[in-house]
C-alpha cells in the first residue's frame, strides 16, 4: 500500500516542499508540490493496486504529458 511523504529541497532559491509517494519497500519518488494531487494519486495507485514498477510511469503520464 502506498502512502504519502513530504522531502525538503535546497534549492538556490531557497527550501521547497516536495510531496510523494512511498511503499514499505523502500520505494519513494517526490512529484509535486501540491497535497492534494499528491493524496489523489497515491488514492487512485491503491484503489488500483499498481505494481511498483509502473509508478514512476504514471507520474510522468499524469503529472509530466
Amino acid at each position: 500500500m502506498y502512502h504519502i511523504v513530504k522531502e525538503i529541497l535546497n534549492t538556490e532559491d531557497g527550501e521547497t516542499e516536495e510531496i510523494g509517494i512511498a511503499d514499505d519497500n523502500g520505494l519513494m519518488i517526490a512529484f509535486t508540490e501540491d497535497p492534494e494531487e499528491a493524496e489523489k494519486f497515491v488514492r487512485l495507485c491503491n484503489e488500483n493496486e499498481v505494481e511498483e514498477n509502473h509508478v514512476a510511469d504514471l507520474i510522468e503520464d499524469y503529472f509530466y504529458s
